[in-house]
């Protein structure tokens, strides 16, 4: 017994010894430190992250509502332009042959209402002396309204034409710079279903939109007036600001995927 506790006690010695031996071998660490901040109040943030496109505010497509060649094209990709400025005009050649056949259209229109209203007075004086019927006197007065509708449905058509032969010239509804150009010189653009753009154009390129798709789970926490930050693959080292305009109430699925 005696033998068996002197072997354990030297092993437990040689142990600690080889323990020991280790320890002093070890890299020496070196001292914690701290850092220390005085306390103070804050806001604690919460980042959603979204993409989306960026465009110019407002961005405006310029058509038109004639149909004809385009005869001038007066601006390009780039170009600064005012409003009212001429972009482009069609040929106005059928436009102004329209004009023409209404304004004809018109003269004899209100010729035969002049012929009808002196009818319409001759009938009338004969009437108060007896001279023809009631029936006679009925039909110069209904024949005298005809040609007059006809004589105001002759002006609505000359109106039309005249307005349409000012749609051959197509100017800049805003002060912007032209984003697009779908058309060139001598093409023939169509307006007999909806009309064509011709032209889009930017407003003030200082002031940008940005469309983002936001998840679902993460739209709770957009709300209008709220700061935004964004980058753009054109500058990503620069950070632009922004403020959340609105959140749309339709959302979209897309691969099973709800957005706002």
């Amino acid at each position: 017994m005696q033998s068996r506790t002197a072997l354990g006690v030297g092993l437990v010695t040689l142990l600690v010894v080889a323990a020991g031996a280790w320890w002093r071998g070890q890299p020496a660490q070196s001292p914690a430190s701290w850092r220390t901040a005085p306390l103070a109040q804050g806001d604690v943030q919460k980042v959603v992250s979204a993409t989306g496109t960026l465009a110019a505010d407002p961005t405006v497509d310029v058509g038109t509502q004639v149909t004809g060649i385009v005869a001038e094209l007066l601006v390009d990709y780039n170009d600064v332009v005012v409003k009212g400025q001429v972009l482009a005009r069609i040929d106005p050649s059928l436009l102004d042959a329209d004009v023409a056949a209404a304004q004809a259209r018109r003269a004899e229109a209100v010729a035969q209402r002049e012929r009808l209203s002196l009818a319409r007075a001759r009938v009338r004086a004969l009437a108060a002396s007896g001279a023809v019927t009631t029936g006679e006197l009925e039909a110069a007065e209904a024949d005298h309204a005809v040609a007059v509708a006809q004589a105001r449905a002759a002006q609505v058509t000359l109106d039309r034409a005249r307005r349409n032969q000012r749609y051959a010239t197509i100017r800049a509804p805003i002060d912007g710079t032209i984003l697009k150009r779908a058309v060139s010189l001598g093409q023939t653009v169509n307006a007999g279903f909806s009309a064509p753009t011709l032209f889009q154009l930017a407003g003030d390129l200082s002031r940008m939109t940005i469309l983002v798709n936001v998840d679902e789970s993460d739209i709770g926490m957009v709300k209008p007036e709220q700061s935004v930050r964004f980058t753009v693959q054109a500058w990503p080292e620069r950070t632009f600001e922004g403020t959340v305009r609105a959140v749309r109430l339709e959302s979209k699925i897309d691969q099973s995927v709800v957005t706002y």
